[in-house]
């Protein structure tokens, strides 16, 4: 199987699947260099965003390549051999041989990582299209800073306060200077 199909066995050879070994270098090439770039560079740690709007376009078409190689293509496959059914049993007598037709491991991963890229590459997008990191100047830094620090100062405010707070205190000392006088006259307690 490794040096070609020779012999009795060259019969049940697979039919040409369509895809050139060029576009299957080229696939798994894009989705490695997709992956490398979505590690290297993180929207996380960036102040410029649409700096990022390339990578997002990467990774959309790595998304439209995977769909393609998940939905289209083995579909094209499989109504060109009129394989109907992603599992397939046939039983040739004369031979007695048994052909199996069936979804691979590759292609079952196929599809769990078109469910597992999707999401991420649609809110990578969006990420990157919607939001902006503006940093403001260092005169909006200090006029904020300054908003914060400094209060509105209400002088006939604290006025009032001052002069409720010394009423109270003097009537606190009568209180005391009468509790005082009532005990001297009364002698005690």
């Amino acid at each position: 199987m490794v040096f070609g199909w020779e012999g009795v066995n060259s019969q049940y050879r697979p039919p040409n699947l369509g895809l050139s070994f060029e576009f299957l270098v080229f696939y798994l090439g894009v989705l490695m260099g997709a992956g490398v770039l979505n590690i290297v560079k993180n929207i996380e740690r960036t102040k410029d965003l649409s700096s990022f709007m390339i990578y997002a376009y990467v990774n959309i078409f790595v998304l439209l390549l995977i769909g393609f190689m998940v939905v289209i293509f083995p579909c094209f496959y499989l109504l060109q051999h009129e394989l109907y059914f992603p599992f397939v049993m046939i039983y040739d007598e004369m031979e007695e041989i048994t052909i199996i037709y069936t979804m691979g491991i590759g292609y079952i991963l196929t599809m769990f990582s078109f469910v597992m890229v999707f999401p991420y590459v649609i809110l990578y997008y969006q990420s990157v299209r919607k939001f902006h990191i503006t940093q403001p100047s260092h005169s909006d830094r200090i006029r904020a800073i300054l908003e914060k620090e400094n209060e509105e100062v209400d002088l006939d405010a604290f006025i009032a306060e001052e002069e409720i707070r010394r009423s109270e205190q003097k009537t606190q000392e009568r209180k005391e200077m009468y509790f005082r006088s009532y005990m001297l006259r009364e002698g005690g307690m």
